[in-house]
């Protein structure tokens, strides 16, 4: 019963966030089953109501503070690491056991979870992409979102978009929709086909259509973490992978 209310509560808390879900649907009760929820950006409550910000559609710090009570008072906090120490040596977990992880290493991990996560003595896991933290490379997804945010006339500019990138059928959707639907379905389909490509094949695309779209990187496009911010963490239980 107390994997079923976690569940609920779970769910609860996120159905809201239509943009936002979890990552692992739990079928069956399973000690060796360890419930991940997966975050990349959080929003601070300062960026304004923008196309770019309405694309990216962050959890928020409020509900980000939602998710971790719920996590608090109804569940088993754990680590990745530890979950797997637990497991090998163990051969169970907790049935109520969830861990948070974060991708690529967003600066606001510091400045919004991080806080939050110490307020409620819940550990995380950061996977880092030291080439974006070290200025190597951007994220493309990062890029995209502002290259279609930032197209004036969408219905102009959608055949021309989809003839660079190779997808011959224009999205229907489209058809019926105001220019901000419009955007949003378009950056999903080519959110998604660019997720089954290869990365060279990725980086040309964004090359042509950067050259096509006048693509200027926008100053206040989300940062990654710092070394000094990511040394400070980790001297204070949150892990990094």
């Amino acid at each position: 019963m107390r994997i079923k209310l976690v569940k609920n509560l779970l769910k609860k808390s996120l159905s809201g966030l239509g943009y936002y879900r979890l990552l692992r649907k739990l079928k069956k009760p399973d000690s060796q089953r360890l419930l991940i929820l997966m975050y990349h950006d959080l929003e601070d409550g300062s960026a304004p109501d923008s196309a770019g910000s309405i694309l990216r559609s962050r959890p928020d710090r409020t509900q980000f503070e939602a998710h971790l009570r719920t996590i608090h008072d109804c569940g088993k906090a754990i680590a990745v690491d530890e979950a797997v120490d637990t497991i090998n040596e163990m051969g169970e977990l907790r049935e109520d056991s969830i861990a948070i992880t974060f991708d690529d290493g967003y600066e606001s991990v510091y400045h919004v979870a991080y806080p939050l996560l110490q307020k409620y003595d819940i550990p995380a896991t950061v996977f880092l992409t030291t080439e974006w933290i070290d200025g190597e490379f951007s994220l493309w997804w990062e890029d995209l979102t502002d290259m279609i945010a930032g197209i004036d006339s969408i219905r102009n500019s959608i055949r021309s978009i989809l003839d660079v990138v190779d997808l011959k059928e224009v999205p229907t959707k489209c058809d019926d929709q105001d220019d901000l639907e419009t955007k949003a379905y378009l950056h999903e389909v080519l959110a998604d086909y660019f997720r089954g490509l290869p990365n060279g094949d990725i980086a040309r695309y964004m090359t042509e259509l950067s050259s096509m779209l006048n693509f200027e990187r926008p100053d206040n496009q989300p940062k990654p973490l710092n070394w000094d911010q990511i040394r400070e963490m980790s001297e204070n239980g949150i892990r990094f992978e």
